[in-house]
């Protein structure tokens, strides 16, 4: 394919992968904050530690759930990630400062975005898409090559191996260099390559696809450049560094670099400007004292406001007390009425003119009439009196109500203006921004807190205040504004300045796009390592330079991550393209001698790396794997000829079983979980503390993570995608699978189990430890666990 080609169909995959990302929900991870806290000084420098490892650190933002806002990298700086103990240090910008108060730990999330990351890779493509092109010159070495200083000691003397990959990197434009951990691809092969290049006043780029991998590359490398006496400044790692990195090698890392002198400067300015705030600040300090009249005021509207409102509440009880009683009056009245409706009646029918004839005194019913009438008229009486009372009620419950009101808006206006007196001390406005009637005692007290804070503080600054109180502030304002400038200029230009001097530029891929966009590294040569885990499309934009590539790594561990699968891709036409972000970077030369169809295939049908336009070597000897370990991965993973070199004896390698019990494709094992358990007990009690538990599958780490929390929170539980590019004393890998696995099936290469239980077992530098189902796995032929259960030894917990 034509450059222009490739470039359509790199276009066409970023947008079909975005797209994908977008309506699947995925490419994005949440990350819990566990910890918050505000570290001491100047800048606003937030800590965090999170609940997950991750995934790269130049594609996160921030979501405040304060304010529901998202912030992204131009926002705030990510100063340095603790990739060992998930600490992360970050930096707002002062325009947003006042977002960033006050928060605690569950107002903010780290947002981990793939899809910023498709979306950066598809811009490069758009503008520098069309220049890409197989490097065809060689280095300007090809003949100096063989005059390569080694160092003297014999361990560090090259094999005969090693020696021939050199003297490929140096005589071909494009070359691979593969090798199984521990071959000697980095501390003998590139380091030596990198070595001549510096000792002839050059520079190289190195670059890796994960964080992982470049910090692990650097370190072998360092170990070299070290021992040859080079300085570290001559060495620039760019992006964000861990923890761990960032304390062992500050000199290389960009931000470290500066450190000393931003700290020097943020010291200096902080003098000044505590000095010119001196006076303002104790102002303001005797004007908030003065304001304690008012607070103990409050406190009185506050005792008077309870005290009618208690009283209110007697009246209305008062009051219905009373409306219920004109009530029963009333329907008291009403009753008599009727009843005398019904003697009258009576009066006035036949029956009773008829006994009325015959008698001159009051009948029965008269008389019942006449009592009738006399109850009614006292009824009356009362119930007239009752109204008057609960009109008298009335009116003392209105008068009261209205007087209720107007202390509680008294007491608004005057908190309001309370509040309204403190902007010019911004802590104190926030505390009192929630002052009520209810809480005026506590915000006062936490008021004067800070209060007697800052008088402490500006107690200290007294005796510098001394030594500035006879510079005009004019003076003091242009010295702070001159360091602001300083510190300016210095932020924004020392990664640039160094660039132009450094003899070796480190990068991920995904920082070198981010950075590269617009211009070109200018170098002698580019080293990708790992380049069997990085993927085509960000592998390809190393290539729009004429400079020499070498790519280092092991395809035989685990392939590129892509969360699309390979069914899909292979089926739904429009996932055609996405081999791009799927395909292994070493297979990208047949794009420019191949049709496109012929590259997807390759992928389609996992096809053996055969070099066509890249010139291979090979490295077949380790010096990490003891002879019974190399045994195993030669046989099922490398070539027959794959040895040990390893001087500390055979890899330890050990089993312990776990009887599935769980359904098929449960893809969990809680009895694994319960060995890993006791194991880990017993490790830590015999002092081993340089371990990791691996497993392909996430339901299983839940299981783990809840099983082991403090495992969980140092990182000691990963699944195996997770481990690349890292390594440890001991490993301990949960198979679970039995006979419904997938990603530990070495025997079909569609799972690409192969690459994962090779990548997992490659973590080990001394002890190797299985946990799984022995009794299926020992009957399983042709399975590389089953080999490494056969050859190993039983742990029984």
């Amino acid at each position: 394919m034509t450059a222009e080609e490739i470039r359509e169909i790199a276009i066409d995959s970023c947008k079909t992968y975005y797209e994908y990302l977008h309506h699947n929900n995925k490419g994005i991870q949440e990350v819990d904050v566990f910890d918050l806290e505000y570290l001491p000084g100047k800048n606003t420098v937030i800590k965090l530690r999170l609940s997950a490892k991750l995934f790269d650190t130049e594609a996160v933002f921030f979501r405040n759930f304060r304010n529901n806002k998202d912030y992204d990298p131009t926002d705030i700086k990510i100063i340095e990630y603790d990739n060992d103990k998930n600490i992360l240090l970050i930096k707002p910008s002062e325009n947003i400062l006042s977002d960033f108060i006050g928060l605690h730990k569950n107002d903010l999330k780290v947002v981990s975005d793939l899809k910023f990351l498709v979306e950066r890779v598809k811009d490069w493509y758009v503008h520098n898409g069309s220049k890409l092109s197989l490097p065809t010159r060689v280095s300007k070495y090809s003949e100096d090559f063989q005059n390569i200083d080694f160092f003297q000691e014999k361990n560090l003397q090259p094999s005969e191996n090693q020696k021939q990959s050199l003297k490929n990197i140096f005589t071909t434009p494009f070359s691979y260099v593969w090798g199984a951990p521990g071959t000697g691809k980095t501390q003998f092969v590139l380091a030596y390559a990198v070595l001549h290049y510096i000792r002839k006043g050059d520079t190289i780029a190195i670059l890796a696809p994960t964080n992982n991998a470049i910090e692990q590359v650097l370190k072998g490398i360092l170990k070299m450049t070290d021992k040859a006496g080079i300085d570290r400044k001559q060495i620039i790692r760019l992006g964000t560094p861990s923890k761990k990195f960032a304390e062992e090698f500050p000199e290389v890392c960009e931000e470290k670099g500066v450190q000393k002198k931003l700290a020097e400067i943020d010291k200096q300015i902080d003098i000044l400007e505590r000095m010119l705030n001196f006076q303002n600040e104790q102002q303001a300090i005797d004007r908030f004292m003065n304001l304690t009249p008012e607070f103990d005021y409050l406190s009185e509207l506050s005792e008077h406001i309870k005290q009618e409102t208690a009283s209110l509440a007697e009246v209305n009880t008062e009051f219905k007390k009373k409306q219920i009683e004109i009530k029963f009056f009333t329907e008291n009245s009403i009753k008599q009425t009727q009843q005398l409706e019904i003697n009258i009646a009576k009066i006035n029918s036949i029956s009773h003119k008829i006994i009325k004839a015959f008698t001159r005194k009051p009948t029965h019913a008269e008389k019942e009439v006449y009592e009738i009438k006399k109850r009614i008229f006292n009824l009356n009486k009362v119930l007239e009196y009752s109204k008057y009372e609960l009109s008298e009620i009335s009116k003392k419950k209105t008068a009261q109500e209205s007087n209720l009101v107007k202390l509680k808006k008294n007491v608004a206006v005057r908190i309001n203006d309370l509040i309204n007196q403190t902007k010019y001390f911004p802590e104190v406005q926030s505390i009192l921004s929630n002052l009520s009637i209810v809480n005026i005692k506590e915000i006062k007290k936490k008021a004067y807190t800070v209060i007697l804070h800052k008088r402490d503080r500006l107690n200290v600054d007294k005796h510098l205040f001394s030594e500035y109180k006879n510079h005009d502030s004019d003076i003091i304002k242009s010295e702070l504004e001159r360091y602001v400038y300083l510190r300016a200029k210095l932020a924004i230009s020392s990664t640039e300045e160094r660039l132009k001097s450094v003899n070796i530029i480190a990068c991920t891929l995904d920082g070198y796009i981010g950075r590269y966009a617009e211009s070109k590294l200018n170098v002698e040569h580019i080293f990708l390592d790992e380049a069997g885990y990085a993927n085509i499309i960000k592998a390809l934009t190393l290539f729009n330079h004429s400079t020499p590539i070498s790519f280092l790594g092991d395809h035989k561990q685990l392939p590129p991550v892509c969360e699309i699968n390979d069914s899909s891709i292979e089926r739904d036409n429009k996932f055609y393209n996405m081999f791009l972000w799927a395909q292994s970077a070493i297979f990208l030369d047949t794009l420019f001698s191949k049709p496109k169809d012929f590259s997807r295939n390759q992928y389609l049908i996992n096809s053996e790396f055969k070099s066509e336009n890249i010139s291979k070597t090979s490295l077949n000897s380790t010096y990490r794997f003891g002879n019974n370990l190399a045994q195993i991965l030669a046989k099922h993973v490398y070539e027959n000829d794959f040895t040990s070199n390893n001087p500390e004896g055979e890899t330890q390698i050990q089993y312990i079983n776990a009887k599935k019990i769980e359904g098929p494709k449960s893809r969990v094992s809680m009895n694994e979980v319960s060995e890993i358990m006791k194991l880990v007990y017993n490790l830590k009690k015999d002092g081993t503390e340089d371990f990791v538990i691996l497993t392909p599958y996430k339901k299983q780490i839940k299981l783990l993570n809840n099983s082991l929390p403090q495992e969980r929170n140092d990182l000691k539980i990963l699944t195996v995608h997770g481990s690349q590019g890292r390594e440890w004393d001991t490993v301990i890998l949960s198979i679970v699978d039995t006979y419904d696995k997938w990603f530990v099936d070495t025997t079909i290469p569609i799972s690409k189990g192969l690459n994962l239980v090779n990548t997992a077992v490659s973590r080990a530098k001394r002890n190797l430890i299985v946990v799984c189902d022995k009794n299926y796995w020992v009957e399983q032929n042709g399975q590389l666990v089953s080999e490494l259960i056969n050859c190993g030894k039983e742990i029984k917990n």
